[in-house]
C-alpha cells in the first residue's frame, strides 16, 4: 500500500492522480530501478577511467591541466550519457505503461463484443499518455 501511495505521489508520468493504474505504478518502479542500476554501473566505470587518467596525467602534466582535461573528457560525457539514459528509459516505460493500459482497457471490450447475447454500452473511454487525451 505504501508503494502505491509513493508512486501516486511522485507521479512521474503526470497522469491524473485518481486515474493512475497498476501499469503506471509498475512502470514507475521499473524506471526508478533501471536508473539506479545504470547510475551505479556507469559511476563505477567512469570512476576507474578517471583514476587511471589522473594517475597517468599526474606523471606527465600539471595538476590544473589534468583536472581541466578530466572535466572535459570524462565529466561532461558522463552527464550526457546519464541524461540520455534517463530520457530514453522514461519514454520507454511511459510507452509500456500506455500500451499496458490500452491492452487492459480494450481486452474486456473485445472479449465481450464477441458474445452476441450481451449488449454493452461502452460510453466514453479515454486513455491518457502525458496529459494528452486520445
Amino acid at each position: 500500500m505504501c508503494l502505491i501511495y509513493f508512486a501516486k505521489k511522485i507521479n512521474i508520468y503526470f497522469r491524473e492522480t485518481d486515474k493512475i493504474t497498476k501499469a503506471d505504478i509498475i512502470s514507475t518502479y521499473l524506471f526508478i530501478a533501471s536508473m539506479i542500476v545504470i547510475m551505479i554501473f556507469y559511476t563505477k566505470q567512469y570512476y576507474t577511467i578517471v583514476v587511471n587518467d589522473i594517475n597517468t596525467c599526474n606523471k606527465h602534466d600539471t595538476r590544473s591541466s589534468c583536472l581541466k582535461s578530466e572535466f572535459t573528457y570524462i565529466v561532461i560525457p558522463y552527464i550526457g550519457i546519464i541524461y540520455s539514459f534517463f530520457q530514453a528509459f522514461y519514454k520507454i516505460t511511459d510507452i509500456l505503461a500506455f500500451i499496458s493500459n490500452c491492452i487492459c482497457c480494450c481486452k474486456p471490450l473485445v472479449n465481450n463484443n464477441n458474445d452476441d447475447d450481451i449488449d454493452i454500452d461502452i460510453g466514453e473511454t479515454t486513455i491518457e499518455i502525458n496529459s494528452f487525451v486520445l
